[in-house]
């Protein structure tokens, strides 16, 4: 034999033949509209022809071959010897009807009256940490059916829940009360099963769907990773559709630091600093109220070991007014190594941040935790400003904004404040000055003068003028050192040394604060390397301030030790002309103008 010919005819989409290929003859299919043709080619005895007619099947891709045409369908085949062709056979093919399951496919391109594949069932969906819930079964969703015109019911599965009862499947169960389809969410052995029940459309049964949910309220890192969510959908002949997965990865966020100034997480705490009456020492206050309940905490340090990277604190006016000079923040606590300080311009704060990753990460919370506990606020002025002008009676507010920051991805930064009460003291008694203008008569001879139009006196009134060439400025020179105070004799944080000098001065810095390292001298030399801030209080009095000394350093100077020397730098300055010296803080992070008469 040379060929074979078998043909369906009324073939419907979906119908072929199959066959099982033989070595010596070739098969070409060629499909029409209504027919579907095998050929078969090739020299060949009849008993290789017999074993290839005799494997042919028909058979439909379709899911729902029954439903589409009403027409049977009929195979005819034929052989030829290359002259002739054979009689012809014909085999009658009748679909028989069965109720096949509902599609439930992610695919709306797909077709659907073909059984969906496994890849076309399958979804993904994402859930990040505090995130809000995410809708599991999303709008791309096909379900229909057309065998049934109703479906009878669904069944969607979380298969197995890390995070225990933190996490689970929700659904609108008003809506789906409304179209009559009842549904329960039951939870057993870490699986969470939204079942649905009752005849509804598909159409409806696809918007219940459309609202089932992904939740996880565990809000300091859920375990990450996939979840697995399983939807199958019956028809209401109780036929199953294959089931379709849903991917939920669920992936942690990097979340804020937590900080409690002893109040409460996030809470704003306030503090109350009494004036420091009549120039006395002091060593300020505690920038907390509660300092034994301050508390960081960073939630991706347990778990990922994240490291905080940074500690500011910072002091602030509120919304009006201008802060006095001689207040500051500072700290007690020496983070050590691994960490690296840096100083506002102006002594209103101090960043400390964190070098690389050679501490880990319980200790640099716990260093930050330490500097916050030895923060303090100090206010020098003799009488702090406590509202925003003299015109009216608005309080200056002050603040300290205390902010954590950590090193995660994004980098995120926590701020609480501190709200900080002066109290005034009365200390200061009523003063009356008088300024003479011009020439000054002085008597010579004890006598009353007259101070006052208008005021009768009497005795001599011999007159002199006075030698203006006496009233000349003079350079001032260093009249008096006194060290610590009669309140401290040894060296200890809240010292400070107050020289006063003969003459004025003209320094620009009074009431600021200024470090003299370049031109200001201390004895013992190792003073020089302990924290000191200077303040011009008046144009003859310069005040240093220790405001953090060292345990190792404390007690070990004694008053009686203290010597104060300034010196000159060459070429600048001379004993009548004013100085002024542009000077440098030693660690480079402020500069200031200090201008002395030599």
């Amino acid at each position: 034999l040379t060929g074979a010919t078998m043909t369906v005819h009324g073939a419907e989409r979906g119908d072929e033949l199959s066959v099982n290929a033989v070595r010596g003859v070739t098969i070409d299919v060629l499909k029409q509209a209504g027919l579907f043709v095998l050929k078969i080619v090739g020299s060949a005895a009849k008993e290789v022809y017999a074993t290839v007619l005799s494997s042919v099947e028909f058979q439909t891709t379709l899911g729902r071959p029954n439903k589409l045409s009403s027409k049977e369908r009929y195979v005819t085949t034929t052989v030829t010897d290359g002259l002739l062709e054979s009689n012809v056979i014909q085999v009658n093919v009748t679909v028989l009807p069965i109720n096949d399951g509902p599609i439930l496919q992610f695919n709306p391109s797909a077709d659907p009256d073909v059984f969906a594949s496994e890849e076309d069932r399958r979804y993904e969906v994402g859930f990040t940490e505090e995130g809000g819930s995410v809708i599991v079964m999303p709008d791309v969703t096909t379900l229909g059916d057309v065998d049934s015109l109703k479906a009878g019911g669904a069944i969607v599965t979380l298969n197995y829940t890390l995070d225990g009862e933190d996490e689970g499947l929700g659904i609108d169960q008003p809506m789906a009360s409304g179209f009559g389809i009842n549904n329960t969410i039951t939870r057993s052995g870490g699986w969470v099963t939204i079942t649905l029940s009752g005849f509804a459309t598909f159409e409806q049964y696809k918007k219940v769907l459309s609202t089932i949910y992904y939740y996880n309220n565990k809000t300091v890192e859920p375990q990450p990773g996939p979840r697995t969510v399983v939807a199958i959908v019956t028809d209401d002949g109780g036929e199953a559709s294959r089931p379709a997965t849903v991917i939920v990865t669920v992936t942690r966020r990097n979340d804020r630091v937590r900080l409690n100034l002893g109040v409460g997480f996030g809470v704003q705490d306030r503090i109350t600093f009494t004036e420091i009456a009549n120039g006395e020492n002091g060593v300020g206050i505690h920038i907390v109220s509660h300092p034994h309940r301050v508390s960081i905490r960073n939630e991706e340090e347990e778990t990922q070991n994240e490291h905080l990277h940074a500690i500011t604190i910072r002091l602030r006016a509120g919304d009006c007014g201008v802060l006095d000079e001689r207040e500051f923040v500072y700290f007690l606590q020496l983070p050590g190594e691994g960490f690296a300080m840096k100083f506002d311009a102006d002594h209103k704060g101090f960043t400390i941040t964190t070098i690389g990753m050679s501490v880990d990460a319980m200790t640099v919370r716990k260093v930050f935790e330490e500097i916050l506990l030895s923060a303090r606020y100090i206010n020098l002025a003799n009488e702090p400003p406590l509202h925003c002008n003299s015109m009216d009676n608005v309080t200056l507010n002050r603040l300290i904004d205390v902010t954590i920051s950590d090193s995660g991805s994004p980098r995120h930064n926590t701020t609480v404040s501190v709200d900080i009460v002066i109290e005034a003291v009365n200390d200061v008694a009523p003063e009356i000055s008088l300024m003479v203008s011009g020439d000054c008569v002085l008597p010579n001879d004890g006598n009353a003068v007259t101070l006052f139009p208008g005021q009768q006196t009497t005795g001599n009134r011999k007159r002199r003028n006075v030698d203006q060439s006496r009233m000349k400025r003079e350079a001032p020179a260093v009249e008096s050192v006194e060290a610590f105070g009669y309140r401290q004799k040894m060296l200890q944080t809240g010292s400070h040394i107050t020289v006063k000098f003969s003459h004025d001065t003209n320094t620009p810095s009074v009431l600021r604060p200024d470090d003299l390292h370049d031109v200001l001298q201390l004895d013992p030399p190792f003073l020089m390397s302990i924290m000191h801030m200077a303040f011009w209080t008046d144009l003859r009095t310069l005040v240093i301030y220790f405001p953090a000394v060292d345990e190792d350093q404390a007690m070990t100077v004694t008053a009686d030790q203290v010597e104060v020397t300034f010196t000159t730098p060459a070429g600048l300055c001379n004993e009548t002309d004013v100085c002024v010296h542009g000077v440098c803080h030693a660690d480079g992070w402020s500069c200031s103008v200090t201008g002395l008469y030599r």
